[in-house]
């Protein structure tokens, strides 16, 4: 018979997840300890890793800007927004009320924004695809996506539709708790399977 052969940091995290999982559903004074060091492990190396995301990314836009052509004015924009954030929020702290209603006041326009620009695009697409595939789910695209725009715009004033309104804006709810309990069920057989040793994301 071959041997099983599992990498180390494979079964480091296996054990990890282990005790983490056993500390939620075991009494045990022994594991909560270890929980929460694994936890706050956890959490700094994910802030570390965004981190490290944001200064590649604004590396990335910085090298743009260091080339003699082809610069982009919105790499620009980018990295000069990050730099006055950063100082603004070091200089007053990110729990400081004027830093967050400079970042609120900015945050939120651009936010709803990008949701308009979104609602468009879809809208466009979804007229796109009837025109090549005219089958039912292209038809029921491009139907939803208009009547949500509708209900969005507050079209529908009378007492009759305000009450199919109601109705149809619980759709996207159960749409949205669907893709999440989704993603959900496949994190945790993924997390299983991670356990189990079938899956090793941390090489052979």
């Amino acid at each position: 018979m071959s041997k099983i052969k599992l990498p180390i940091a494979a079964v480091v995290a296996a054990a990890a997840g282990l005790v983490v999982l056993l500390g939620y559903f075991l009494p045990l004074p022994a594991l909560q300890p270890i929980r929460d060091l694994l936890l706050n492990w956890a959490a700094i190396l994910t802030g570390v890793a965004v981190l490290v995301g944001i200064l590649n990314m604004v590396g990335a836009h910085w090298q743009r800007l260091s080339q003699p052509k082809n610069r982009d004015a919105a790499s620009l924009v980018l990295v000069l927004a990050f730099w006055v954030t950063v100082a603004v929020g070091i200089w007053l702290s990110p729990a400081h009320p004027v830093f967050r209603r400079i970042i609120t006041h900015i945050q939120m326009p651009f936010e709803s924004s990008m949701m308009a620009v979104l609602s468009v695009t879809l809208t466009l697409a979804a007229a796109r695809l009837l025109q090549q595939r005219r089958d039912l789910m292209s038809i029921l695209f491009l139907v939803s996506a208009v009547l949500f725009l509708a209900l969005a715009a507050g079209l529908f004033n009378n007492p009759l539709m305000s009450l199919m309104a109601n109705f149809l804006q619980q759709i996207p709810l159960a749409g949205a708790r669907g893709i999440l309990l989704g993603i959900a069920l496949g994190s945790l057989v993924t997390g299983i399977r991670v356990l189990m040793g079938a899956d090793r994301p941390y090489g052979e």
